[in-house]
């Protein structure tokens, strides 16, 4: 996005040269996953021997959440934002708390194979589980699962991701990167220029809709063309086995390592540099970022850290800064299957962007996030839409501003 850059304030009482501070727990085990509740923001930490932890002090308390958990070795985790519901994954399979964290059940019916790896959803908003065995689907909200590995090779699953586009990529242990374009009834390989029997372990698409692939041995990936081909973008990484993704609002890319602690890349070019500073435990197993921008890693063992102070902010520039809320023509139009969307923020809001054929039906989410003032870009790529035209719709707080684009195949 335009106009942005790294955060030049400090947060009060750290020391300035550090990037990372300590929070005050999870204590027990490694964290394995992060989830980040998207309406109050709290923080959830999965553990490998300590079960389940939330904070909703950015880590300053952390309160043991797994009273009724039968295996404390969670390895996922993932929030129903309607809901509010958390699931927790682990390989005596899926639990479910609908009180936040204060008790969990079972929710396995249907689950032949209970070793759960990852969490993911499509776009209807339905829930996702990779497993051992392949991949199950809850449209009910995980009351009961239905295997759906139709062109799936390979079944040991270890990561999702949902394109803007609707598309669901996941991420194998041995057999590379599978897409659906159906909401995961069935699967397609999406391996050219992966290693042979590539093992992933994560995935992370930006907002321009590019698709970057973390894997064991082999560094990081990026596909531009959803998924048809990939390229490893490694250059300036000192460690190829790549445990967690994570992108800000900026595009920044940040790689948790299995040794080497948090790489970050600012640029297209995808030039990596450590950002160590402050992180004692260089075992980085997951990584979230909250809307505030500040970003958490979770150690193999030492907790979870935290940035000292938010990875992005607006460029105090009043030159740059916008005087008025403005969204502007796609570009290209018609177009075929991409094409970019700006819009300008005069101030910090929450900002939603969507798109919606001419019946109403919302067919892609864009933009759902809190943004700082500045001139913004969003890359949408239609390729699973059929040609015709669409409204775009921008929300700012009270602001709605809608402008049509044609999709011409």
């Amino acid at each position: 996005m335009l106009g942005l850059l790294l955060a030049l304030g400090t947060r009060v009482g750290f020391a300035q040269a550090n990037f990372w501070q300590q929070t005050n727990g999870p204590i027990g085990g490694s964290v394995s996953s992060l989830a980040i509740n998207p309406l109050t923001q709290d923080i959830w930490a999965a553990t490998r021997g300590a079960g389940v932890f939330h904070t909703a002090d950015d880590g300053e308390s952390w309160i043991p959440s797994s009273a009724g958990l039968t295996n404390v070795n969670v390895v996922a985790l993932v929030i129903n934002p309607i809901t509010r519901d958390v699931f927790a994954g682990t390989f005596s399979g899926v639990f479910r708390s609908t009180d936040n964290g204060a008790s969990w059940a079972p929710a396995n019916t249907g689950l032949t194979n209970v070793a759960v790896r990852a969490f993911g959803r499509n776009a209807l908003g339905h829930l996702l589980t990779g497993t051992a065995g392949g991949i199950y689907r809850s449209t009910n909200n995980g009351e009961n699962w239905t295997a759906v590995n139709t062109g799936l090779t390979t079944m040991d699953v270890r990561c999702f991701a949902l394109h803007a586009s609707g598309g669901v990529f996941a991420g194998t242990f041995g057999g590379g990167v599978f897409r659906s374009t159906d909401n995961g009834s069935s699967w397609k390989p999406a391996n050219f220029g992966l290693m042979d029997n590539e093992e992933v372990y994560c995935l992370a698409v930006s907002a321009s809709g590019d698709i970057f692939a973390g894997t064991r041995g082999h560094g990081v990936f990026r596909s531009t063309d959803y998924g048809e081909s990939w390229l490893a973008v490694n250059a300036g990484l000192k460690n190829f086995y790549i445990r967690s993704l994570a992108i800000n609002a900026s595009g920044h890319i940040f790689a948790g390592m299995d040794g080497d602690g948090v790489f970050r890349s600012t640029d297209r070019d995808l030039n990596w540099t450590p950002i160590n500073t402050g992180l004692a435990n260089l075992y980085v197993w997951s990584l979230a970022i909250k809307t505030t921008s500040y970003i958490f890693a979770g150690t193999d063992g030492d907790g979870v850290f935290r940035s000292v102070q938010p990875i992005t902010a607006v460029q105090e520039n009043a030159g740059n800064r916008p005087i008025s809320f403005a969204l502007a023509q796609n570009y290209p139009n018609p177009f075929n299957p991409s094409t970019m969307i700006r819009f300008s923020l005069p101030r910090l809001n929450q900002v939603v962007l969507k798109v919606y054929d001419t019946l109403g039906n919302e067919v892609a989410t864009l933009v759902n996030a809190k943004l700082s003032a500045g001139h913004h870009e969003v890359k949408w790529n239609a390729r699973d839409l059929a040609s015709g035209i669409y409204l775009y719709r921008l929300q700012a707080g009270e602001l709605i501003v809608s402008k049509k684009l044609i999709l011409l195949k």
